[in-house]
């Protein structure tokens, strides 16, 4: 199976305990991109506190999708 799209979940998942993108992950994304899987960052946080992890994984801000959830 060929997956087109990652959608992450950041706090206790993609995240450390230190809130950093551990190496390996960070070039496991960056290699899925590359063969043409989008990457979809999903948190609670707003919008403005996940921008910087985007960047980092040289997600496109005007191409990516950048998911804010709440739970009502």
């Amino acid at each position: 199976m060929q997956y087109k799209m990652l959608v992450l979940d950041m706090d206790d998942t993609l995240l450390r305990d230190d809130h950093k993108i551990s190496e390996l992950n960070k070039k496991s994304l960056l290699e899925a991109q590359a063969k043409g899987v989008y990457v979809v960052l999903a948190s609670g946080r707003p919008t403005s506190a996940m921008t910087a992890y985007a960047k980092e994984l040289e997600l496109d801000l005007n191409d990516s999708i950048l998911f804010h959830l709440m739970v009502l």
